[in-house]
């Protein structure tokens, strides 16, 4: 006996007394087919169910099939269901229309033994990469819930000692040695305020909130780009070491995006680069896509070292004597993909990286807001 539960499909049909014979078969194969006589219906439906799997019909009663097929695909929730036209003749024109479309497979609705096929291999296909995703995120969470505790440990056992110090012998301590301990006490502190909101911004971003990432009015981002990018040279006692080479641009995401993606990109050239080493940091934009990059010397990063920062991995932890959370990098990348940008390696030496990271400017990022409801933004 099969127990597998029964996947939800969805049929635009054109034919219901044919139908009727799929219905029983692919009932029989443990499958749940709901039928529907026009785009529209689908959509209706769409409301209360989530269909596993869509069939269509070709050609239908009263929708065009290839534009019932185009308007499932431009529905973002849909962009990864498969898709299936059940065609009444099928010859190399209409084949490379629907597969162009998006079509993930077409085949004679005569055939039941190939619609079972079809169907089976696509869900099984959605259900590896399902299980992979999730697998992924799993893994990504019990790395964080393990290393957020050890890097705020740090600036913890930094605050603590200091502490400590001054309860037990204030007396031997110079005004001199007081303000250092007073610095250091700051710099802790930073540190750990950093790592926090590092970690609430993650939290809330994974959660769906991302309100965060946007600004109702475009801001002039060169601006926050030169200010995060000298607040790590200053840190790092390093400001003749940075060459800022910034154009106006101008985005929609938010002054603390720009300030994150910024601050975690440069803090990461200057730790694996060496003091008198030139870190370069440029924006330009092209076709309402901004453009920010950086430039060091360092041991380097290849994409495949960057991409593993998203399972909250520090790339070359083996031969580097820093220490990272890499949770910065992370939240880089989520940020990154929720907003319609990306980030890649574009240049590896065997000293060096340039990290081009691109960002939506005014127009894009006006259509990303405009095409999530949960901004309510009317810009």
């Amino acid at each position: 006996m099969n127990n597998r539960r029964a996947a939800l499909i969805l049929l635009i049909e054109y034919n219901p007394e044919y139908n009727s014979s799929l219905t029983e078969f692919l009932e029989s194969e443990n499958y749940e087919l709901v039928r529907v006589h026009s785009t529209e219906k689908a959509f209706d439906l769409l409301k209360t169910e989530k269909p596993e799997l869509f069939l269509i019909e070709h050609p239908l009663a009263k929708d065009d099939s290839l534009e019932a097929l185009k308007r499932l695909r431009a529905t973002e929730e849909l962009a990864c269901t498969p898709i299936i036209i059940l065609a009444e003749s099928i010859d190399s024109s209409n084949f490379r229309q629907f597969m162009s479309a998006g079509a993930d497979d077409i085949i004679s609705r005569a055939s039941f033994s190939e619609i079972k096929n079809s169907i089976s291999i696509r869900l099984n296909r959605v259900s590896h990469f399902s299980k992979l995703m999730q697998d992924q995120l799993n893994d990504l969470r019990s790395r964080i819930l393990k290393a957020v505790p050890h890097e705020l440990r740090t600036p913890l056992n930094g605050i603590y000692g200091l502490a400590q110090l001054l309860k037990d012998s204030p007396e031997v301590f110079s005004y001199e040695e007081f303000k250092f301990f007073g610095l250091n006490l700051l710099e802790s502190s930073e540190r750990m305020r950093q790592l926090v909101e590092r970690y609430i911004l993650y939290t809330e971003i994974e959660a769906g909130y991302t309100y965060r990432l946007y600004s109702v009015t475009p801001i002039h981002a060169h601006h926050f780009i030169l200010n995060a990018a000298g607040k790590v040279a200053q840190h790092k006692g390093r400001l003749t070491d940075l060459d800022l080479q910034l154009e106006s641009v101008m985005t929609l995401l938010s002054d603390e995006v720009i300030n994150v993606i910024t601050f975690e990109l440069v803090e990461n050239a200057f730790k694996f680069s060496k003091p008198g080493q030139t870190i370069i940091v440029r924006s330009y934009s092209h076709d309402d896509i901004v453009y920010l990059e950086i430039d060091d010397l360092g041991s380097g990063l290849s994409q495949q070292e960057l991409e593993q920062s998203g399972a909250f991995i520090q790339y070359n932890c083996k031969v580097q004597a820093q220490q990272g959370s890499g949770l910065g990098l992370i939240i880089v990348r989520r940020i990154l993909n929720l907003a319609g940008g990306s980030i890649e390696v574009v240049k590896k030496q065997e000293k060096g990286t340039t990290i081009r990271v691109r960002l939506p400017g005014i127009v894009q990022g006006r259509h990303t807001l405009i095409s999530k409801d949960r901004f309510q933004l009317k810009i």
